[in-house]
């Protein structure tokens, strides 16, 4: 699950090489509970809903589930306030292998690997 306060470039190319490892994953695997990533957007920001419907008509994604969530799904999913997106990495469904709180700018190549790595570690072999 991402929760995301923004669509930028950077979530953009994170999401598409994510949508694109699962999808390979799946074709390999084909494992017998589907996987997927949920992007889920907080706040109702009419200009963040347009890029996000920017991404869902042009992504081209296959693996990805995009929806919106309102101020309480910042609360009730513990989402820290100075995060600009989170990554919560699940193993089996119900327990969270690996968290990712970044800051706005801090997503850089370094942190992107650490994000596949640890998606790599919770697919099937």
């Amino acid at each position: 699950m991402i929760f995301v306060r923004e669509i930028n470039d950077e979530l953009t190319g994170l999401v598409k090489k994510l949508d694109k490892r699962l999808d390979e994953s799946m074709a390999k695997h084909k494992p017998q509970n589907r996987l997927g990533v949920f992007v889920i957007l907080l706040g109702g920001d009419a200009k963040q809903h347009e890029k996000y419907k920017e991404l869902l008509d042009k992504g081209g994604l296959k693996q990805v589930v995009l929806c919106t969530t309102d101020a309480t799904g910042e609360q009730r999913n513990k989402i820290a306030r100075e995060a600009e997106f989170t990554v919560a990495v699940y193993r089996d469904h119900d327990r969270v292998a690996t968290n990712f709180a970044l800051k706005k700018c801090e997503l850089d190549e370094k942190k992107a690997e650490a994000i596949y790595e640890a998606i790599d570690e919770v697919l099937p072999k």
